[in-house]
């Protein structure tokens, strides 16, 4: 027997092995990876929902014409018992029609509630918007070192939903 012979006869079987035996480290961190990671992001989601904080706040911005929905807000955190001091309670309210040249006052307004929120000390910041699309960029920009929970009016079960948290980290 030569070498050529022998090592078809051996390392042919052997390297079939070997790539059984190294596929299966992959299969299974392939699978992990896949479903373990969305399986673990869905539990993630729902603990942080359900977290209302130890010192809340809530910023509630209201800018359609004529929306009001600070009574829908309040009936709502007695709903889901999430207690919040008054003093504790911001907000950004316009009773008229937005144009672009209001953006600079309404991101200075978005700027100092933030500051005062984050200057009492709060640990979660409950989100209330009705508005316009471009503002909520705004509030995302300023709240990026806050906890916070954006929640989204429902028109068909009239209520809030929970949309989570800001940041998804």
């Amino acid at each position: 027997m030569n070498i050529g012979q022998w090592i078809n006869s051996n390392l042919g079987p052997i390297s079939v092995i070997t790539g059984i035996v190294a596929f299966i480290p992959i299969l299974i961190t392939a699978w992990q990876v896949t479903l373990g990671e969305s399986r673990r992001r869905r539990k993630w989601f729902k603990e942080t929902i359900k977290d209302l904080g130890e010192t809340p706040a809530v910023l509630i911005i209201d800018l359609f014409e004529k929306a009001e929905i600070r009574t829908n807000v309040e009936q709502f955190l007695g709903r889901e018992k999430i207690k919040v001091d008054k003093s504790r309670v911001f907000e950004i309210i316009r009773n008229k029609w937005l144009k672009p040249e209001d953006m600079p006052d309404i991101a200075q307004e978005i700027h100092d509630n933030v500051a005062n929120i984050i200057r009492a000390g709060t640990d979660v910041v409950h989100v209330f918007y009705a508005g316009p699309v471009m503002p909520p960029m705004l509030i995302g920009v300023q709240l990026v070192t806050c906890r916070a929970l954006l929640y989204q009016w429902d028109k068909n079960n009239s209520t809030f939903v929970c949309w989570g948290p800001l940041h998804y980290t």
